[in-house]
């Protein structure tokens, strides 16, 4: 469990025992999810007061730009291929290829356990 998501559970429910704020914020906010959340990630509307941020150092005259570009570019391909989240990285290098949305939306499938953009059944 990721520690940025014990902080919040922390930080926003009152009980005691660990187990009792987990229970609290899956009654809270994970109606109609799947049971990812609160263990594993947090909803859209869920009030943040940590976040994880990345911070990479670039030095002048180094070749850490272009290690850190090879690096985004592959983590993108990485998560396309896993359907884990945050695919703006590769979101953002099909645009460079002047893809046209149709032919972007082919090249994504979802293998999540859950989907936000997924209809619901009537």
């Amino acid at each position: 469990m990721c520690h940025a998501i014990r902080q919040n559970v922390a930080a926003n429910e009152s009980a005691f025992e660990w187990s009792k704020k987990f229970a609290q914020t899956r009654r809270k906010y994970g109606r109609g999810t799947s049971e990812l959340i609160p263990y594993w990630c947090l909803p859209d509307d869920y009030p943040f007061k940590y976040q994880i941020e990345r911070i990479v150092p670039m030095y002048p005259f180094s070749q850490d730009k272009m290690k850190y570009d090879r690096l985004i570019n592959v983590l993108a391909l990485y998560r396309l291929t896993l359907g884990q989240p945050r695919q703006e990285e590769l979101i953002a290098i099909l645009q460079r290829e002047d893809l046209t949305k149709e032919k972007m939306e082919e090249l994504f499938f979802d293998l999540s356990p859950y989907s936000r953009d997924k209809k619901k059944i009537e």
